[in-house]
């Protein structure tokens, strides 16, 4: 909706073009995203604000409404002569959306960290449980924004439903497409909901069901849990060998079969929800208990650095996939038919 509406200006002749901020908007969003919870999560293990994390948690909701209330505005507003305006303003609220976000997870972390350890995992669960509903409610929106576009464009001009159904594109396959098989054909023709599918939906889902799994087994101990969480790494270059980027790699192909990529994501998915809520449910447990309230809100601050470390790891990854192995750009680039 941003990239492809709000950060978009009509030319002339009538057609969408992506400014700059809807090229590098997601990218934008990340730093603006990440880095004030990282920091908001660190600067509230030390400051001390009377009224102890309830004062904190309270406050930071407060924020968390009005920010999402003035998201909700500027939907209904006309920002088309605004564009530069209107980022700044967007990145403004994303950074104080996650700033308070940071305050009020580091302090519910802290809070719960008093309690059985169920109540930290459910804190985990609902995240994840979160991200699976937002994903759904993604796609409805996506086939909707999709649906009244087209229905637009017939009827205001019949003759351009070529350039209607490119603009419509919201999203399409990242990276991971088939050659010549069957399922080939299947990816191509649901290309347009393969990222928000299997990327976040897919993710979301089954490190909810991972984390609803740590409520039931806690496996291994705390002493040998970093043997299988370090042991993750590996499905990192099995998910770069598959057919990751095919337009811009550099580096040979194992994994042709998207299903294959389907089940390393899986993988990755249930350990990560799973091996998060074991270790949050494990930390305030090892300390003494007058300790464990400050315990919870460290590993919450740990888990958030671990996110950002993530995305920015992924600047890294395209880098390694496009320009640091023996072919040229674009020989694996091949036609889905």
């Amino acid at each position: 909706y941003y990239v492809d509406y709000k950060f978009a200006e009509r030319s002339a002749d009538g057609m969408m073009h992506k400014t700059d901020y809807a090229l590098h908007f997601l990218a934008y969003l990340g730093l603006a995203s990440q880095i004030p919870t990282l920091l908001l999560n660190l600067i509230n293990l030390f400051v001390q604000i009377k009224g102890g994390l309830r004062r904190r948690i309270g406050f930071s909701l407060f924020v968390l409404a009005i920010i999402i209330l003035i998201t909700l505005i500027f939907t209904f507003i006309n920002t088309s002569h605004m564009i530069s305006a209107f980022f700044f303003i967007t990145m403004a609220t994303v950074v104080l959306l996650n700033a308070a976000n940071g305050v009020y997870q580091s302090s519910l972390y802290g809070l719960t960290a008093n309690f059985p350890p169920q109540y930290t995992n459910a804190l985990i669960l609902g995240n994840n449980i979160c991200g699976t509903f937002v994903s759904v409610v993604s796609i409805i929106t996506l086939e909707f924004y999709k649906y009244y576009m087209k229905k637009a464009r017939k009827h205001t001009d019949k003759n351009v439903n070529e350039e209607g159904q490119h603009l419509q594109r919201i999203s399409t396959i990242d990276g991971i497409i088939m050659d010549g098989t069957e399922m080939n054909r299947v990816v191509s023709k649901t290309e347009k909901l393969f990222t928000p599918i299997m990327a976040y939906l897919l993710f979301n889902f089954f490190a909810a069901a991972g984390s609803f799994l740590a409520n039931f087994v806690q496996w291994p101990s705390p002493k040998w849990v970093v043997v299988p969480v370090i042991a993750r790494i590996a499905l990192i270059p099995l998910m770069i060998f598959c057919y990751f980027r095919p337009e811009y790699r550099t580096w040979d192909v194992w994994f042709y079969n998207v299903w294959i990529y389907i089940i390393f994501a899986v993988i990755m998915s249930i350990t990560s929800g799973y091996f998060s809520s074991v270790i949050m449910m494990y930390v305030p447990r090892i300390v003494e208990p007058s300790k464990s309230t400050v315990a919870g809100m460290i590993a919450a601050f740990f888990l958030i650095f671990g996110i950002t470390c993530g995305i920015m790891f992924t600047f890294f990854v395209s880098w390694f996939v496009d320009s640091a192995g023996a072919y040229n750009s674009g020989h694996f680039d091949i036609e889905i038919s």
